[in-house]
């Protein structure tokens, strides 16, 4: 567990190297998306709505379920952040 100012978080690495994926859990807000990626592709992870932005760089992926907000971020393609998304959901 991490504090990001009073709130607790939890991060976990799955993996090694520029193939890891970050999951990073938190309690989510009041539904709305904090997160300022609200304007990018829609993507549904278990029946969550997300959200999803890309780059040649990596892939991060944000969706709230049962009121816990995840975001899922790594040097991997959209197909396997969203993979892994959805193998925590």
């Amino acid at each position: 567990m991490i504090s990001a100012g009073d709130h607790r978080v939890a991060l976990v690495v799955y993996g090694e190297g520029l193939g890891a994926v970050a999951v990073v859990q938190q309690a989510a807000g009041n539904g709305d998306e904090p997160s300022g990626l609200s304007h990018l592709p829609a993507v549904s992870i278990g029946g969550a709505a997300g959200h999803e932005l890309a780059t040649a760089l990596g892939t991060i992926v944000r969706f709230q379920k049962d009121g816990v907000a995840y975001t899922v971020i790594g040097s991997v393609p959209p197909v396997a952040a969203e993979a892994a998304a959805r193998a925590i959901s």
